[in-house]
């Protein structure tokens, strides 16, 4: 705080008005959110903070397992999303060699995303 005073007191600022009571987002979801985040970008100090205050809150073990499984499963989420994403930019340089790719394997990437898209719209209406 002292070596950049400005920007930290920027950044609390902001930090300050995400983090308001009075919004549409009540204070508990709001950790739990934070919470995580904190998960996914696995920091530790994070963690500690917003750990300490969702028990404040009252988050219980039960919310907190839930919370930890989904952020994992976004984590891994994206990673699949980036795989696919490499697919067709690996795809891509290929086709700017003297031998293309097939327009096939431009279809198995689609297909793949189509796939993940039909599972996650059939789980979603399930609930």
């Amino acid at each position: 705080m002292r070596l950049a005073p400005r920007e930290a007191q920027a950044f609390l600022a902001f930090d300050h008005a995400a983090k308001r009571e009075g919004g549409h987002i009540e204070p508990k979801v709001r950790e739990l959110i934070s919470l995580a985040v904190a998960l996914t970008t696995q920091c530790g100090y994070c963690l500690d903070v917003h750990t300490r205050a969702a028990k404040r809150l009252g988050t219980t073990r039960e919310e907190l397992a839930e919370v930890a499984l989904i952020a994992a499963a976004v984590r891994a989420g994206a990673s699949l999303g980036h795989g696919l994403l490499a697919l067709r930019l690996l795809m891509r340089h290929r086709l700017r060699q003297p031998d293309p790719v097939p327009q096939q394997a431009f279809l198995t990437t689609d297909l793949i995303a189509a796939c993940a898209r039909s599972y996650w719209a059939s789980t979603t209406t399930r609930n």
